[in-house]
């Protein structure tokens, strides 16, 4: 009901014991969702390989609702408005779906180049959750625009980690870490925000976000404060392979004008980093040298 299909373009081949769907599509209101699946059950234990790449999907048309509503209460305003490039490639034995899942390695990427987060953000998670992020919507300030969001996780043995988990906002950057459990569908993610200008008040409270795919829960660690360094050491952990990320999904996602200035922000931190680390080096010499004289 919530995505509903346009058209399915299916190719079904079974060739002793190794079947293949190509081409594999299903178009749906708005998006699109393609790739290939191939599923070998010579062995012993079935192995799946499949590659799939989404396009198009439009967050703004996704039906959201607090997990406390009752199942009659309308649909709330979508949090997040914007169009998801993303793809998928996963290998692993099961027999079922759910055991693939619990076993299968490689990656998994979703890029939003450019949208915006809105006050029904902070209506769905809860106020507090908005402001431990920086983002204080209120009614004369509906929107915060979303530049670029990028998530990518690195999947082994059924456990998505998270390698890049940035989305940078007018205001604030968002950068996160933690991991997601396909068998359980498990979620320990930790994201926090880094504001962009300097103010009096700095954002240090992290927000966990814990439960499952299916029932997430949202909140504030207030026992926990994140200091400023590790922030920064954090940030400069999700930009640096952002390129590579980008282009496992889209070639052209780089050349975005929104993404591609994260990008360019990253090849800057990365010839920084280098250049102290050729500093450091340098002194390093020089010491050794003056205690050998």
């Amino acid at each position: 009901r919530r995505l509903p299909l346009r058209d399915v373009q299916l190719g079904v081949r079974l060739d002793r014991g190794v079947l293949t769907l190509e081409p594999l599509q299903f178009r749906f209101e708005p998006g699109r969702l393609a790739g290939r699946v191939r599923i070998d059950a010579t062995g012993r234990v079935p192995r799946t390989e499949l590659d799939l790449r989404l396009a198009g999907l439009d967050l703004g048309k996704v039906q959201f609702r607090k997990a406390s509503s009752p199942p009659a209460e309308p649909p709330a305003e979508p949090p997040i408005e914007g169009l998801v490039q993303g793809r998928l490639r996963l290998a692993g034995p099961g027999g079922s779906v759910r055991a693939f899942a619990r076993h299968a390695d490689g990656g998994a990427t979703f890029v939003v180049p450019n949208g915006a987060v809105n006050q029904a953000f902070a209506q769905l998670t809860g106020i507090q959750v908005a402001r431990g992020l920086g983002l204080l919507m209120t009614d004369d300030d509906r929107q915060t625009g979303l530049r670029c969001g990028v998530a990518d996780f690195r999947v082994r043995d059924g456990v998505a980690e998270a390698r890049t988990l940035v989305f940078d906002t007018e205001v604030v950057r968002i950068v996160g870490r933690g991991k997601v459990a396909f068998g359980t569908e498990a979620l320990d993610l930790e994201i926090r925000g880094h504001p962009k200008k300097p103010s009096l008040l700095r954002v240090r409270t992290p927000i966990r976000v814990a439960g499952t795919l299916a029932d997430p829960e949202l909140g504030v660690d207030g026992g926990r404060l994140a200091a400023q360094g590790g922030l920064a050491a954090v940030l400069g952990a999700v930009l640096t392979p952002l390129a590579a990320v980008l282009a496992f999904v889209d070639p052209g996602l780089a050349a975005d004008a929104n993404c591609g200035a994260l990008v360019a922000e990253a090849k800057q931190r990365g010839a920084a980093d280098e250049g102290t680390k050729t500093k450091v080096a340098d002194r390093d010499r020089d010491r050794d040298g003056k205690r050998r004289s």
